[in-house]
């Protein structure tokens, strides 16, 4: 497996507060990336970890109130490529 350099390079001691994996993990996605996650993870709904519904539910709900109701019917039927 290749590492790659941005990880190699990561000083954990120093930032050693910040590693907690339970505290979670701030990230903003783009709209490119919230239409991405949100086609994939319904092609792939019948195998999302139980783990990541609640993310999946957020993200549907994101999509949802973003569009009007054929809007996201196109949306969806889009990502069945």
């Amino acid at each position: 497996m290749i590492i790659p350099k941005v990880v190699q390079d990561y000083d954990c001691k120093k930032n050693e507060s910040s590693n907690d994996i339970a505290t979670g993990m701030d990230y903003h996605f783009s709209e490119e990336e919230l239409k991405a996650m949100a086609q994939f993870m319904r092609k792939n709904q019948n195998t999302v970890p139980k783990a990541l519904v609640n993310f999946e539910e957020k993200l549907e709900s994101k999509i949802y109130s973003s569009m009007s109701i054929s809007e996201v019917m196109r949306f969806y039927s889009q990502g069945k490529k």
